[in-house]
């Protein structure tokens, strides 16, 4: 009997100790398998994105550490600052049980992220290259922190904030969107990855990537143009848009006096814009809410923000910079696409998978009309429809008929398709949609 009462009591034991969390894996940037058992509870971040959104994750408490020079939110200027120049000791004497950094320092500092691991500090790299990725980034730092609910809320409330800019800009026609190169790095003549968040800034605020055939530098979100390219297509550039920070030095008498530059048409008419590299880079919420209004103005001083009272000088690192986009004279809120009817549109073809925004954008550029209403399983986009089928070209049966794309957690769920009473005709897999003529 006393044998039976010696397991039950250690039945009992184990039942009393604590239970911890579902263990959790994912591959960071760096092809790492990550495994832990339970949320991070000491963090240092030694990126600034990193620190913005785990503050946004409400980790306040949690972030014993951020990367010198990071000073969003006013928050993080009170944290203790590290750098990976410094000796593991300092990381290890603070305790943290997380250190998240960018693929760049974790393959520049190898013997650091070394030394950490074998202290038992758990070294993180991630940094997004894409819209898609941004938000799989912001879930993995839920992940990490037990803030998963939290990162889904972000990216909720980011897709949101997007469709109402699409809402908001829907009546800016096709003709109406200037083609701009977006200058990455000067010296290199280098732009950027046509995924990459900087252009997704530049076509949300209303402009039209030139460089979209760039081809992309290693596994990072910069592209290789080169100046030959450049010059080929510079009588079709409206705007010259250059980041300007650490990575691009770079002002507009550079841009001037570059030899062949006057044969661009936008530096030869004074059409030169910076934007903060800290906006179009940085993976955070404040990329759409504070990549900017951009100005409609008709004159090159705006290019130069005399009319506007913004601040462009060199080396300006004002949060307030906003792009600028040459259009028709008034100021509008950041918008996204031109989104009315061109006849004769091209055919588009929408797949299950496509994501919210590959789907916008793509309707958006072959000047397909369409309007986003919620439905049923959450935002859609309703399309004007012509039917393609002989068949229905003849007896025009469906011709007054739409698409509904519906979204369903940022995917194509189904394609719902009415004829002009709202009825339900089907659904379809895959489906090609034309311009109404």
């Amino acid at each position: 009997m006393s044998r039976y009462l010696f397991y039950l009591l250690i039945v009992i034991s184990l039942l009393n100790l604590p239970v911890n969390a579902a263990a959790q894996e994912f591959v960071d940037d760096n092809d790492r398998v990550i495994r832990f058992d339970k949320p991070f509870s000491r963090i240092i971040s030694l990126y600034p994105a990193h620190t913005e959104n785990l503050f946004s994750l409400g980790l306040s408490s949690e972030i014993i550490g951020v990367a010198s020079g990071d000073d969003f939110p006013a928050a993080a200027l009170t944290k203790n600052t590290f750098h990976y120049r410094e000796d593991a000791e300092k990381f290890i004497a603070a305790q943290a049980d997380l250190v998240v950094v960018r693929p760049m320092i974790m393959r520049a500092y190898p013997q650091l992220m070394e030394q950490l691991a074998q202290a038992g500090v758990t070294v993180v790299s991630l940094q997004p290259t894409s819209i898609e990725e941004m938000f799989v980034y912001w879930h993995k730092l839920g992940m990490l922190t037990g803030r998963e609910d939290e990162a889904a809320r972000m990216v909720a409330r980011f897709q949101k904030e997007l469709a109402e800019l699409v809402r908001r800009t829907a009546s800016l026609a096709p003709e109406h969107r200037k083609k701009v190169y977006f200058e990455a790095i000067h010296s290199k003549m280098k732009t950027f990855m046509p995924t990459s968040l900087a252009i997704f800034v530049l076509e949300s605020a209303g402009g039209s990537n030139i460089g979209a055939d760039a081809e992309q530098v290693r596994d990072t979100n910069i592209a290789y143009y080169g100046k030959e390219r450049i010059l080929a297509k510079g009588a079709e550039i409206d705007v010259f848009l250059a980041q300007q920070g650490v990575m691009n030095r770079v002002d507009e008498e550079l841009i001037r006096n570059e030899p062949g530059f006057m044969a661009i048409k936008a530096v030869r008419e004074g059409r030169i814009a910076f934007v903060d590299e800290e906006l179009v880079s940085r993976p955070t919420f404040r990329l759409l809410r504070e990549s900017g209004s951009f100005a409609v103005c008709s004159t090159p001083s705006c290019f130069r923000g005399k009319d506007l009272g913004m601040d462009m000088r060199e080396g300006s690192r004002s949060r307030n910079n906003k792009l600028i986009f040459i259009t028709a004279g008034v100021i509008f809120v950041l918008s996204i696409f031109s989104l009315q009817t061109q006849p004769g549109g091209k055919v588009v073809k929408i797949d299950v998978g496509d994501s919210s925004f590959q789907v916008v954008n793509m309707l958006s550029r072959e000047g397909v009309a369409f309007k986003i209403l919620p439905v049923d399983e959450g935002e859609g986009v309703v399309v004007d429809y012509t039917p393609v089928s002989p068949l229905e070209r003849l007896n025009k049966k469906y011709s007054g008929s739409r698409y509904e794309v519906h979204f369903i957690e940022n995917r194509v769920a189904r394609i719902v398709w009415r004829d002009k009473d709202n009825r339900h005709v089907g659904n379809l897999l895959s489906v090609k949609i034309v311009a109404k003529q």
